[in-house]
């Protein structure tokens, strides 16, 4: 009976075995792993809730504490952006130790043998532990997210909340992590030790995106006319949705932007799942023998040596080239190229040392170091003929069909121009206007030339746009300087392209727009929509032409309101400069901020007083306390399309008696009225008075516009 017995036990663990290795995914397999990554998993998603947390209290904290400064009388909802910044931490350091957690068994020969023996086919064991690591990035994030949402429910009444971008940008995180999962799953799949884990997963998640960035960056210094992000066809340096946010660490960019971009999107999660079939098909070969070796095999050892070398040469090489084109010493660009060599000689040696711990494969460097040069080289030498390529095209206005524009003046801000994210896609096949950019590409080609020699103010006559030339199949992108003195021209074209003036004629609902007055004081809800509305009854009467003008304000504005538009769970940005050609508009907002200095009235009282006191002579009262601990400072400011053109001392300004005089009599009339308002005059200066006052106690601070009597001639003051 008990042999009967034993080959019944045989029989079923030969069918369960049998069972096993005809299995793609198994359940058993991925919840031992889920349970080994428990730990980890708990405690980034803790500290990643414990980060919202921090985050979304700094947050209220300070908005509580304006409105109670404010009093709390009309403060207007916070705008909260669904990203934040130790988001990053997620794809950047914990999905990392998540997916090394998965795999660290095979940098370990006993335990890759383990799991190796197990009746599992290689494939059913890389699926179901990926699998696990992919629940725990997963639980992660919306852990993350559902604090956010709590959050948002309980300060409901307090915040402006956009759920179908928070959604989109969790997404959009989730993605970017998947994708370093991917990455770190293929790097353990060809390394066996941490070292080499770390230093491979670097190599496939930047490297292409660094080359990408490289030669783009090093084409558009070149080809100035040329943006960056078209150098490449069909991929730009954003197309790496992990790629573009890390770029975004070091430069100003829109995230919201990058983040919700379904190209973007599609191409990190193609990215992703081949990094994930090539781990898999690695895996499925891999031997235990290359536990806590550098890599899995001698051509993989090669690959990874000559990729880690390529990568620092290949920047070296990119400031040869630039020095060939007359962007560098060549001199230093040769020394500089030579230094990386020697350097990363060093660094292979040193990697080989630390990872194989054999001195007679240091000598295997060799040919990785000279495969790598070689590889420079030919690199360098394609970017060169790309720049001589793209230096040689011109553009032909009988060939285009049509052109796409929008603005391309630097901004400090990272959301996109709205009327531009409008526009931008419009196809205007106008002649008139395709006419007029192509002879402006063409002024500009001799504009960068007296940039590079040194006349960099020549560009302050012209507005810089990116134009989108289709002059055949893909067409062409390019940067123009259009003459200031020409704009009127695309006006004129574009009044009659119906899609184009609706864009511009069409504003948004009140409720989907916040706006303030850039660089001075905040507006609470019932004051923005007292401007908005103003604004919208004031364009209703203008022509396209007008408005268009009004937008792309080239002369001499008196300040700047900054309105955020959020469209489809987008958010936009759209300055807009206060001036005489919005009277209604600038009228209004200059009066409500002298309401609000007047609500405040110890501080606006102090700054009746100081204007007393400087038109009865007590200068030295104004200049100084006698208290030494103490100061009184009156200024005047010149408004101009930055907000402030200059700041003159008033005291110091009696240098000039008439300028003085006028500024007191304005200011004091002013003051003295309860009912003051400003009504903008092209023929009369625009000042706004800033009195700051220390007693030794108490702080005295406020701001208020004031419009003189005539026009002043300030640039030619001197203090």
């Amino acid at each position: 009976m008990r042999w009967k017995r034993s080959a019944i036990i045989l029989i079923m663990h030969w069918r369960k075995t049998a069972m096993n290795n005809k299995k793609v995914f198994s359940t058993k397999m991925f919840w031992q792993t889920f349970k080994q990554l428990k730990f980890v998993g708990i405690l980034l998603a803790a500290i990643i809730v414990i980060f919202d947390v921090i985050s979304f209290s700094g947050e209220m904290l300070s908005y509580f504490s304006y409105a109670s400064v404010d009093g709390g009388i009309g403060i207007s909802k916070m705008d909260v952006s669904p990203f934040q910044i130790y988001l990053f931490l997620t794809f950047l350091i914990f999905t990392p130790i998540i997916a090394i957690s998965t795999w660290n068994f095979q940098n370990k020969r006993n335990s890759s043998d383990f799991y190796h023996s197990l009746s599992y086919t290689r494939g059913c064991l890389y699926l179901s532990r990926f699998a696990a690591a992919f629940t725990w990035v997963f639980i992660m994030l919306a852990a993350s997210c559902v604090v956010r949402l709590i959050a948002y429910g309980i300060f409901n009444n307090y915040l402006i909340i956009d759920y179908a971008m928070l959604f989109k940008i969790y997404g959009s995180m989730f993605v970017c992590n998947v994708f370093i999962l991917a990455a770190v799953t293929l790097a353990c799949s060809v390394t066996g030790n941490i070292f080499a884990n770390i230093c491979v997963t670097g190599l496939i998640t930047f490297l292409p995106g660094f080359l990408i960035n490289l030669c783009a960056g090093a084409v558009s210094t070149v080809c100035s006319l040329v943006p960056a992000d078209y150098v490449i066809p069909f991929i730009s340096r954003k197309s790496n949705l992990v790629m573009a946010l890390f770029m975004c660490l070091f430069d100003n960019c829109d995230i919201n932007n990058i983040l919700t971009s379904v190209f973007s999107n599609i191409y990190t999660l193609v990215i992703a799942i081949i990094y994930l079939i090539a781990g898999y098909l690695i895996f499925a070969r891999r031997k235990s023998e290359c536990a806590g070796k550098a890599a899995n095999g001698v051509k993989t050892r090669f690959t990874i040596k000559t990729m880690l070398c390529f990568a620092v040469l290949s920047a070296a090489v990119v400031t040869v080239v630039l020095a060939l084109n007359g962007e560098g010493q060549m001199s230093w660009s040769i020394f500089s190229y030579i230094a990386a060599v020697l350097f990363m000689t060093i660094a292979v040696v040193i990697y080989e040392a630390v990872t194989s711990k054999n001195v007679k494969k240091i000598i295997g460097c060799i040919p990785s170091l000279l495969t790598a040069v070689i590889l420079s080289i030919l690199f360098g030498i394609g970017i060169n003929t790309a720049c001589g390529v793209l230096k040689s095209q011109t553009i032909d206005s009988q060939k285009v069909e049509y052109v796409r524009f929008s603005s391309a003046d630097y901004s400090y801000y990272a959301e996109e121009n709205y009327f531009d994210s409008l526009t931008e896609k419009i196809d205007v096949d106008d002649k008139d206007i395709i006419n007029t950019f192509c002879e402006a590409y063409e002024d500009s080609v001799e504009l960068m030339e007296e940039i590079k020699k040194g006349n960099y103010y020549i560009s302050d006559n012209y507005v810089k746009y990116e134009v989108y030339f289709a002059d055949g199949k893909s067409g062409k992108h390019r940067y123009v300087y259009l003459d200031k003195k020409k704009l009127g021209d695309i006006t004129d074209g574009l009044q009659n392209v119906e899609e184009y003036r609706q864009a511009y004629m069409s504003l948004p609902d009140f409720k989907n727009v916040t706006l303030r007055v850039a660089g001075m004081n905040a507006l609470d809800e019932k004051e923005q929509e007292r401007i908005y509305d103003t604004l919208v009854e004031e364009i209703r009467k203008m022509s396209f032409s007008q408005w268009y003008e009004a937008v792309n304000m080239t002369g001499e504005p008196l300040g700047s309101l900054i309105f955020t538009f959020r469209i489809d769970g987008q958010k936009y940005r759209q300055p807009l400069s206060l001036s005489n050609l919005l009277p209604k508009t600038s009228e209004m907002v200059y009066n409500i901020l002298n309401e609000e200095s007047r609500k405040d009235e110890k501080s606006y009282n102090e700054l009746k007083k100081a204007i007393d006191d400087l038109m009865q002579g007590k200068q030295d009262v104004i200049y100084d306390y006698k208290n030494e601990l103490g100061y009184r400072e009156i200024y005047a400011d010149i408004m101009t399309s930055e907000g402030v053109a200059s700041s003159y001392s008033l005291v110091n300004l009696k240098n000039d008696i008439d300028v003085y005089n006028e500024i007191l009599k304005s200011s004091n009339e002013a003051l003295n009225n309860d009912n003051y308002n400003i009504s903008l005059d092209e023929d009369k200066t625009l000042i706004r008075l800033y009195y700051n006052c220390y007693d030794g106690n108490e702080c005295y601070e406020t701001k208020y516009y004031v419009q003189l009597d005539k026009k002043l001639n300030f640039n030619e003051i001197t203090e």
